[in-house]
């Protein structure tokens, strides 16, 4: 049995593929420690203390800029167009769904907005422009 030694190109894929391992687990213990502190910091009708919350938006703040900021310094132009591409399907979404529904609400027409379902929706959406972008290449 006979194995090669990686080329440049097979050895680049790799440290990629790696990086991105390390993202997306960095990713998700900051997912987890945001869960974490929001049940630890709960109180009584569904709020959270203030301290908990600081803490939360400091860790989410960090998270999303240094992600941010790691994506651009280590994405080519061709990754960093699929990343546009996902969110502005994602802002359209929200500049689309949000109006309306605000002022069907006021109208009383429909309930209030509801902010968790729009979060997960742009989230959904950004993913999904990503993707539609990077098959489409």
């Amino acid at each position: 049995m006979t194995s090669k030694a990686m080329g440049e190109g097979e050895r680049a894929e790799a440290r990629q593929q790696a990086r991105m391992r390390n993202m997306i687990v960095a990713s998700l213990v900051c997912a987890v420690l945001i869960i974490v502190a929001a049940l630890t910091f709960r109180q009584s009708g569904g709020r959270i203390a203030p301290e908990g919350a600081i803490a939360i938006v400091m860790l989410y703040l960090t998270a999303v800029i240094g992600f941010g900021w790691w994506t651009c310094r280590r994405s080519d132009e061709v990754e960093i167009r699929h990343n546009v591409a996902g969110l502005a399907t994602a802002g359209g979404l929200y500049w689309l769904a949000y109006p309306g529904w605000y002022f069907l609400w006021k109208g009383g027409l429909v309930p209030e907005p509801s902010h968790e379902a729009l979060f997960v929706a742009v989230i959904v959406v950004t993913m999904l422009g990503y993707f539609r972008a990077k098959l489409r290449g």
